[in-house]
C-alpha cells in the first residue's frame, strides 16, 4: 500500500516548484511602503453627516400622497 501523506508531500512540492518557476520575487518600493504605512497608521479625519429630518418628511408625505392617490384612481377605474 502507498502512503497517502507520502503523495500528498510530493504533490506540495511539484506545486511549489511549478509556483517557483514561473513566479519571480519582487522587491516592493520602499517610498511606497512607507506611504502606505503613514496612511494605515495615522488616523484620519472621518466627519459624519448629519440626517436632514425635515428632507424625510417631504419625501415620505409626497410618496404617501402619491401612493393614496394612485390607489384612488385605480380603484375608481375598476369600479367603473
Amino acid at each position: 500500500m502507498i502512503n497517502n501523506a507520502h503523495i500528498k508531500d510530493t504533490e506540495y512540492a511539484s506545486i511549489e516548484e511549478k509556483l517557483f518557476s514561473s513566479l519571480r520575487p519582487i522587491k516592493p518600493d520602499p517610498h511606497f511602503i512607507n506611504q502606505l504605512q503613514n496612511r494605515l497608521i495615522r488616523r484620519s479625519n472621518i466627519t459624519l453627516d448629519t440626517r436632514n429630518k425635515s428632507m424625510a418628511l417631504i419625501v415620505m408625505a409626497v410618496g404617501l400622497f402619491v401612493g393614496g392617490l394612485l390607489f384612488f384612481v385605480l380603484h375608481k377605474c375598476i369600479k367603473t
